[in-house]
């Protein structure tokens, strides 16, 4: 003999009994059909306990089923509570080749949480003290590209593929600042005004230069120059020395050098006697316009040489003078 209950809304908790019911040991014990009304056939009984077993077991499974509803099929606990953080600090920073310390970057991470770094665009050319971790910790940009500008981030990655993502950072580093090297040789160099390639100063530098003298009477081309060169002396000042002074580079990075420049005093050119005559060619007495007798030119301009004589007379030793004086 059989009876109904819980018929009409009660037949939604009947199906969700049933499907429970699928366990092979409540199967066994507790599955009772549902007729063509959706109403669950049970034996009439007079213990009514066993009538209320698996209504027990259908509150327990509910009772699991919400303590437990944060719970995977594999048991493990969900990996993404909102409580999880990772952070970078400072937001931005210019790369300073000189001082690595300023290039230091802190990562704040929930306890336990792995993390990687994500550079944009790209990470070639850079170079990081580490580029991934697990927990709170620090690393430092060791090396990047001069005139380039990145952004990175830290990214971690939880079982089931999402991601928690840090705040972007961005990372700077200006045109590389080249420091120029110069060098002069000579240092010290003697004009010779009869050799053109002995009065050459060579110019050694990796950048751009200017040079200019301390005296006018020094003359030298050209004025300025980049990378190697060389000046030409073509003239400098008799008896001193003079200077040189040859900078390179440009703005707060200069470099500066000198070379002495001597011209000793010019060699006396030797005498040389253009036109001498000590009117002595024969001894004579007499006006000097009426005989040449008296004309003694010497030299390689004697041939050029005219005389003019208006009412002068020579008198040849009249007074006893010659040899008393040089050209008597």
């Amino acid at each position: 003999m059989r009876d109904t209950l819980f018929s009409g809304n009660n037949v939604l908790f009947a199906r969700n009994y049933v499907w429970n019911a699928r366990n092979d040991k409540l199967k066994r014990r507790y599955f009772y059909p549902i007729n063509s009304f959706n109403q669950i056939i049970l034996p009439m009984t007079s213990n009514f306990t066993a009538f209320l077993r698996p209504f027990r077991a259908a509150c327990l499974f509910v009772l699991l089923t919400v303590c437990c509803g944060g719970c995977s099929d594999s048991g493990s606990v969900d990996e993404t509570p909102p409580a999880d953080q990772l952070a970078l600090s400072p937001s931005s920073l210019v790369f300073d080749e000189q001082d690595p310390a300023k290039n230091e970057f802190t990562v704040t991470v929930t306890d336990g949480l792995t993390w990687v770094l994500q550079v944009k665009p790209s990470a070639a050319g850079c170079k990081f003290s580490a580029s991934s971790g697990r927990g709170s910790g620090s690393f430092r940009v060791e090396q990047m590209p001069d005139d380039s500008s990145i952004e990175i981030e830290a990214v971690h990655t939880y079982n089931n593929g999402t991601q928690l993502k840090s705040n972007s950072v961005r990372i700077t580093r200006g045109k590389a600042v080249l420091e120029p090297t110069l060098e002069l040789a000579p240092e010290k160099l003697t004009f010779d005004p009869d050799d053109a390639s002995a009065n050459t100063v060579q110019v050694r530098s990796n950048t751009v230069w200017s040079a200019v003298a301390s005296d006018e009477g020094l003359v030298f081309s050209p004025a300025s120059g980049e990378n190697d060169g060389a000046i030409t002396v073509t003239a400098a000042p008799a008896g001193k020395t003079s200077v040189i002074t040859v900078t390179a580079g440009e703005g707060e990075q200069t470099v500066t050098r000198q070379v002495e420049i001597t011209c000793e005093n010019q060699i006396p050119v030797p005498e040389e006697t253009i036109y001498y005559d000590d009117f002595d060619q024969t001894p004579f007495s007499g006006w000097a316009d009426a005989s040449a007798a008296w004309q003694n030119p010497t030299g390689p301009g004697a041939a050029g040489v005219t005389y003019t004589s208006a009412r002068t007379r020579i008198n040849n030793d009249n007074f006893g003078s010659s040899g008393r004086y040089p050209g008597a």
